[in-house]
């Protein structure tokens, strides 16, 4: 949960970067670490969604990649119009769709983090997930 925490917080940077940003050089710069924070993001949701879904995967990654790719989608065309007002509105638009994806993160973070048996820094108080830390990992089996 403190790696995802990392991650959002990364792109966050990176979308305020991207918006200031004055030349192509800084651009590409921030393209190469943003996505090391996206390929970050993505393993540790990833790995959240299978984890804390339901027993059937394939139901947990259906309903994962559809939240993932449906907004997606209409991304690019969204972002086009958005850049006929300005260049960097579409960026400033994103953060502010991330920062209220980071909201939600600090408010229920602790929730999923009890499900891996796990604490977050502002939430050392949980108790449930303070009695789970340093347990033994059971393996997750795979259905063939």
């Amino acid at each position: 949960m403190q790696t995802v925490g990392v991650a959002i917080a990364g792109l966050l940077v990176c979308m305020v970067l991207f918006a200031t940003s004055t030349g192509t050089a800084m651009s590409l710069v921030v393209l190469v670490i943003s996505g090391l924070f996206m390929g970050l993001a993505n393993a540790n949701l990833t790995d959240l969604a299978l984890g804390l879904g339901s027993g059937d995967r394939r139901v947990a990654t259906g309903a994962f990649n559809l939240v993932r790719w449906g907004a997606a989608a209409p991304a690019p065309i969204l972002s086009g119009k958005l850049a006929e007002h300005s260049l960097a509105l579409p960026f400033w638009v994103g953060f502010g769709v991330l920062a209220v994806g980071a909201l939600v993160y600090l408010t229920f973070a602790h929730v999923m983090a009890a499900g891996y048996g796990e604490r977050v820094l502002w939430s050392r108080w949980n108790r449930a997930a303070a009695g789970a830390e340093h347990t033994p990992e059971e393996p997750v089996g795979e259905a063939y």
